[in-house]
C-alpha cells in the first residue's frame, strides 16, 4: 500500500488570487475594470470570501485599488504612481548594488557578466524581440537576489508587476533600450568594489535604460554624472 502523500489542496483564497492576477496580467481584466466580489467569485469559480482575500493581497501589491462608492477595480497607472516606481526601483538596486561590491563572489560575477552581455546584445530590437524584456527582468532579478534581502527582491517584484501594467496601456510607449549605459557597465562597476561607483552606475543606468511617458522622465530630475 502506498504511503506517498497526496498533494496539499490549493486554498480558494489562493487560486482566485492566482486567477485574477494572471487575468490582469495577460490583459484579460484590462486596467480600470471593475472587480465585483460576485463577478469575481463566479469567474474564479470560488466563493465570495475567498475573493475578498485575493482582493486584499493584489490590492497590498498595487495591481487592485478599492473606492467606497465603486468597490475594486484594475489600477489605472497614473504619472504620479510612475514616478514613485521609479524612485522605488532607483532606491532599491542602487542599495542592491552597494551590498553586492561587499559580499558577492568572483564566480558570480562572472555569471552576471554573461547575463548581461546577453542582455546587452538584444537591447538594439528591444522593441521587436520578446525575449529581451524576460532576460532584462532576469538580469536584474538575479542581481538583487544574490544581495540575500528578501525586502528588496520583494520590492523590485512589485515594480516589475506595476511594469507590466503599464506596458499594457496604449499611452504609454516604450522605446528601445538606450546603449550609453549597458547592464555590463553595472557589473564592471560592482566589479570594482566600489559602491559609490556602483550606486552611480546603477542610477544612470536605470534613467537611460528605457522611457515609458516621456513627459514623466522629463520632469524628473537626472541621476548624478
Amino acid at each position: 500500500m502506498s504511503t506517498r502523500r497526496r498533494p496539499p489542496r490549493e486554498r480558494a483564497s489562493d487560486r482566485a488570487y492566482r486567477t485574477i492576477k494572471q487575468a490582469i496580467m495577460e490583459g484579460k481584466l484590462p486596467c480600470g475594470t471593475r472587480l465585483s466580489k460576485r463577478g469575481m467569485a463566479e469567474f474564479c469559480g470560488v466563493s465570495v470570501i475567498p475573493v475578498v482575500e485575493a482582493l486584499n493581497r493584489l490590492e497590498s501589491e498595487g495591481l487592485v485599488e478599492s473606492h467606497p462608492y465603486y468597490g475594486s477595480r484594475v489600477i489605472v497607472p497614473n504619472e504620479e504612481q510612475l514616478a514613485d516606481m521609479y524612485i522605488l526601483r532607483e532606491a532599491v538596486e542602487a542599495q542592491a548594488v552597494r551590498i553586492l561590491c561587499y559580499t558577492i563572489g568572483i564566480d558570480e560575477i562572472e555569471a552576471l557578466r554573461k547575463t548581461a552581455a546577453y542582455v546587452d546584445s538584444l537591447a538594439g530590437k528591444a522593441h521587436e524581440d520578446t525575449d529581451f524584456d524576460e532576460a532584462h527582468y532576469s538580469f536584474h532579478f538575479e542581481l538583487v537576489k544574490l544581495t540575500g534581502s528578501t525586502l528588496l527582491l520583494e520590492s523590485l517584484e512589485r515594480i516589475h508587476l506595476f511594469t507590466l501594467l503599464v506596458k499594457s496601456e496604449e499611452k504609454y510607449q516604450e522605446v528601445p533600450l538606450i546603449k550609453e549605459y549597458s547592464h555590463l557597465d553595472v557589473v564592471n562597476a560592482i566589479a570594482r568594489r566600489d559602491p559609490d561607483e556602483a550606486a552611480r552606475t546603477m542610477r544612470r543606468h536605470i534613467y537611460r535604460s528605457y522611457l515609458v511617458s516621456p513627459p514623466l522622465w522629463a520632469e524628473l530630475d537626472p541621476p548624478e554624472r
